[in-house]
């Protein structure tokens, strides 16, 4: 119908932008970027027409694209919240994390109780290896938001990184207070505790994992493990079968390396993480 429309009327620029909509709506990609185009092309000034480019651009995949568009946002508002924050999750999804850290730095000297740019600042610090300063981030907002979720997450992350284990487990407590169905907090602590000598409070760990995914690999042939070095061999040879009838193929693809500490490699803003099916590539 828009179509019809503009051939008779090719100058209505709310048309085109109405088209536009329809199409990203349709996931025509393709088809709304070149209506939002002509109503660039007429607007160059139009932030909402901007914005939807851009989120053409992203959902095609051409994160670089959508950068050039954001700055155009960005030359005229240069304090534009959305666009320094969509900037620095397209440098994200690039793989460019000091970029990103750049642009969630330059918001957050607009805003500095954004927690959510604090959130992805820290997470794209540990993607780094920056983790002294991904700590003093998840501390800031800590500071503001005591029960956040994301920052308990990934600061017992990091103090685990840093060789902290008793501090790794204190923040997987605090966090699994919130979050007690988080899997990969319950593995990682009880991990943790098994580092230490913790035993028994690691099989609890893997316990409280088991009650989320009871046939989950890794956690079973951790407590196997776990359970030998308490002296409990009837119960890990009871373990290891449950494990050899879910996986039969899990403990030969460790390779006698065991399983390891788990590294989120991208960012889940509900910690929606897995633990791998394989921990090591052939």
């Amino acid at each position: 119908a828009y179509q019809k429309y503009l051939s008779l009327e090719p100058k209505d620029m709310n048309a085109w932008y109405l088209l536009a909509q329809s199409a990203h709506k349709a996931r025509m990609y393709d088809v709304s970027l070149n209506a939002i185009d002509t109503v660039i092309n007429n607007q160059p000034s139009n932030q909402d027409a901007l914005y939807l480019k851009s989120d053409n651009l992203e959902k095609m995949g051409r994160f670089s694209d959508a950068i050039v568009v954001y700055d155009k946002i960005l030359d005229s508002d240069p304090k534009n919240q959305d666009a320094l924050f969509n900037k620095g999750l397209a440098f994200e999804n690039i793989g460019q994390y000091q970029k990103a850290i750049e642009c969630y730095e330059q918001l957050l000297a607009v805003n500095p109780q954004h927690a959510t740019a604090m959130e992805h600042k820290g997470f794209n610090l540990y993607l780094l290896g920056e983790y002294n300063k991904a700590d003093i981030v998840y501390d800031q907002i800590l500071a503001l938001q005591p029960n956040n979720a994301d920052a308990l997450y990934h600061k017992a992350t990091i103090k685990y990184l840093l060789s902290s284990y008793a501090g790794s487990i204190i923040y997987y407590d605090r966090l699994l207070e919130v979050k007690p169905n988080c899997i990969t907090a319950w593995y990682n602590k009880g991990f943790a505790n098994n580092m230490m000598g913790n035993v028994d409070e690691a099989i609890e760990c893997y316990d409280q994992a088991l009650s989320i995914d009871p046939n989950n690999p890794s956690v079973l042939y951790n407590k196997r493990f776990a359970l030998y070095r308490i002296g409990k061999s009837s119960e890990a040879k009871t373990t290891k079968l449950k494990l050899d009838s879910i996986d039969p193929g899990f403990e030969e693809a460790l390779d006698n390396r065991g399983t390891k500490f788990f590294l989120p490699k991208e960012y889940d803003p509900n910690l929606g993480y897995e633990l791998p099916l394989r921990w090591y590539n052939k």
